[in-house]
């Protein structure tokens, strides 16, 4: 028993590892209560549990790869989503489509769109870019950064740097004169004063679950209405540990991630780009799936359970 337990304990460390599709962000490809094995050593298993240092893999995320990773926002939940871009790779969306260098992408076979209605101006799901995906050795200069891309830097050293504590400090300026104090924001549900909006973006908080980019993004297109004759201005900055992060050096390389289910799927579109130390494995075969239930799946096998699925 010992040696059985010992062993499945490795395979699933370093070789396979069962997964559940809880949403519907990659309809219909995947379904709710898909139940996959992802293959950990593709592209490089982690070293020990609870660590990041990983072996070497056989390969790297491609374009097309349907992938398991660590969200990398405060739920450290898994995701999985298709790698649809990858390291330097120049990606845009513009009315639902999908192009990559240029060129356009076609949805998956079991791809959807769920409403042919375009979103609202500031949500990035259906016009987005253009942005070039990181890579390896790459230096960003996060205060330089246009807002987006400073979200995006800071996720990215925190999925390269998940001990170390980071900071986000976020300065409102109107006609060059520093407003933090005194001017109120308001972000549904919450109602705050802009110096509230910096905080820890590796805790699991509330503030930086209310703080992405396109928020704030918002919040200033509000104030520049609210004082139309004025400059107004949000300058960032980034510090680790207490340190000013002036400029950071990539020591991976970056993806792109979305949803099959382009409509439906919260992906690099608002939390920017994954890193490649955030990469579990990749998604290999269905061994079960089912309707409802569980239990009511075992209970009515013949309706319950989506034989046609199993094995592929």
């Amino acid at each position: 028993m010992i040696v059985a337990l010992g062993m499945a304990l490795i395979v699933i460390q370093y070789v396979i590892q069962a997964f559940k599709i809880p949403t519907s962000s990659m309809e219909d490809s995947l379904l709710v209560n898909d139940m996959l094995l992802g293959l950990k050593f593709v592209y490089g298993a982690k070293v020990l549990p609870f660590t990041y240092l990983k072996l070497p893999g056989i390969t790297s995320p491609k374009p097309d790869d349907v992938v398991i990773f660590r969200f990398p926002g405060p739920d450290a939940k898994d995701y999985i989503k298709r790698c649809v871009a990858g390291p330097g790779d120049t990606l845009a969306v513009r009315e639902k489509e999908l192009y990559v260098n240029g060129k356009n992408v076609p949805m998956p076979p079991q791809g959807k769109h769920v409403s042919p209605h375009l979103t609202p101006p500031g949500d990035p799901r259906d016009n987005f870019g253009p942005v070039r995906v990181p890579r390896k050795g790459d230096v960003i200069a996060p205060s330089d950064l246009r807002l987006r891309d400073f979200f995006f830097a800071a996720s990215i050293v925190h999925q390269e740097n998940p001990r170390a504590k980071l900071r986000i400090d976020l300065q409102l300026y109107i006609d060059g004169e520093y407003r933090n104090s005194d001017y109120p924001l308001r972000v549904l549900p919450y109602s705050l004063r802009f110096g509230d909006l910096n905080d820890d973006i590796n805790h699991n908080s509330i503030k930086w679950l209310e703080t992405e980019w396109y928020t704030v993004e918002q919040i200033l297109e509000r104030i520049r209405q609210e004082n139309p004759q004025s400059t107004c201005e949000i300058k960032q900055f980034l510090y680790m540990n207490e340190q000013p992060v002036k400029t950071y050096e990539l020591k991976y390389d970056c993806y792109f991630m979305m949803g099959d289910n382009r409509d439906n799927s919260r992906d690099s579109r608002y939390w920017g780009y994954l890193n490649k130390n955030f990469v579990k494995a990749r998604a290999f075969i269905l061994y079960f799936s089912y309707e409802d239930t569980i239990f009511r799946a075992l209970a009515n096998p013949v309706a319950g359970i989506r034989w046609s699925r199993l094995g592929s």
